[in-house]
């Protein structure tokens, strides 16, 4: 018995379900492949770009903050800095070191809001010991964003990023 007409049709219209079938599984695939080296990569770039802030401005403020304060050195308080307070009045490498972190602390802020940078990678590594900053310094950004707009940015989103921050510590 040999095939006819309508065994062919049917062969042929299942390989053509078949095939339709394995492409919209490789295409399912693929965009599962993508959207997870996306996810990846931001994932790293939030890493890099942190490490950038920790190493060019964090790590120096702290230390100059650290210096001004005279604290011990495995011994970081997180006092706050008043703008009345002598350490800030006297110390213009401080006061250059804290504009150059809220400078860059801005740009982050505003890579994470725009979904650049991951909001995840940033809390877990290093969410508690931005809050602390900011709680040391958010006098001194306040203060100075009424009294200098030369040297200062706003810190819009700097400072709604470390709410977020505070408010995902202590509730």
């Amino acid at each position: 018995m040999g095939l006819n007409f309508t065994d062919i049709k049917i062969t042929l219209d299942i390989s053509g379900l078949v095939a339709c079938i394995i492409a919209f599984t490789a295409l399912i695939i693929t965009i599962k492949s993508f959207i997870a080296d996306h996810d990846r990569r931001k994932k790293q770039s939030t890493i890099e770009y942190y490490n950038k802030i920790l190493t060019e401005t964090c790590g120096p403020l702290r230390d100059a903050i650290r210096k001004a304060l005279k604290e011990p050195l495995n011994n970081y308080s997180y006092r706050t800095i008043m703008p009345y307070d002598k350490i800030w009045k006297k110390k213009h490498d401080l006061q250059k070191k804290c504009f150059k972190y809220c400078r860059y602390m801005e740009r982050f802020a505003v890579g994470i809001k725009l979904r650049i940078y991951d909001y995840k990678t940033f809390f877990n590594i290093a969410g508690v010991t931005t809050a602390k900053l900011f709680q040391q310094i958010q006098y001194l950004i306040n203060e100075n964003r009424h009294t200098d707009y030369r040297e200062f940015i706003f810190c819009t989103e700097y400072k709604k990023l470390c709410r977020k921050l505070l408010k995902q510590l202590f509730s």
